[in-house]
């Protein structure tokens, strides 16, 4: 967590001072979106810590900012991959120009601008949705609970890991089915506009899940009016 600067992830554009970036509070990143305290983000990578390992395949959802993309991405090394599914096109902009500054400068896939800076983001589309690829991310736009980003965001492979960056009331059970046996979800369960509860599922060898419950946070829902009710 310490090689990726929180600060390249918070938008200095709405009034936010740099300084800001680093106490530990939620801070707006635009369309009513959040990035949580640094020290809910230091929880979640703690809990993700050992399965996301060198060679991991990682689902980042609700990526946001793209701040635990980033740490998720030198986690799993450059023989992972961390597909990240943002449904805000803004954000998944913001989020690519941020990863490109601070992922792909570290690996030297960065392509400068003659400007300064990064070159634009090449989108493509994968079934259908648009995509943007950096070093070991793939950036996906759309709501993941929707049947065909979940086929997109897949493509035919399961996740060691699956981290949810907002609030549901039931972990969902499309995100589960995408989790490989010995897998991990890391999400806050609970109903929106309330605390919710930090919760670890790990699925066993069997394919049956645990719930662990970590600690009280307190996060927007994933998409409404998904969120409010178990898939």
């Amino acid at each position: 967590m310490r090689q990726i600067d929180r600060r390249d992830f918070t938008t200095t554009h709405l009034g936010i001072p740099a300084h800001v970036s680093y106490s530990d509070s939620l801070l707006p990143i635009g369309q009513g979106q959040s990035i949580p305290a640094p020290s809910l983000h230091a929880t979640c990578l703690e809990l993700m810590d050992g399965h996301a390992r060198p060679g991991a395949l990682a689902l980042d959802v609700g990526s946001g900012s793209g701040f635990i993309t980033a740490c998720l991405s030198l986690m799993v090394g450059a023989e992972g991959r961390v597909v990240a599914v943002e449904r805000y096109e803004r954000l998944l902009e913001q989020s690519g120009f941020a990863l490109a500054r601070t992922v792909a400068t570290r690996v030297g896939t960065a392509e400068p601008s003659p400007t300064g800076g990064h070159a634009p983001l090449r989108p493509e589309l994968q079934a259908g949705r648009r995509l943007v690829r950096i070093h070991n991310i793939e950036l996906l736009l759309g709501n993941a609970l929707e049947e065909p980003v979940l086929a997109a965001a897949a493509a035919g492979r399961q996740f060691d890991l699956v981290h949810v960056g907002a609030a549901v009331r039931e972990p969902p059970a499309a995100l589960l089915a995408l989790l490989r046996p010995g897998g991990r979800m890391v999400v806050a369960v609970g109903p929106p506009a309330a605390m919710q509860s930090l919760t670890v599922v790990d699925k066993g060898p069997d394919g049956a899940t645990t719930q662990t419950v970590v600690r009280d946070v307190r996060l927007p829902p994933l998409a409404p009016p998904f969120a409010d009710r178990p898939l």
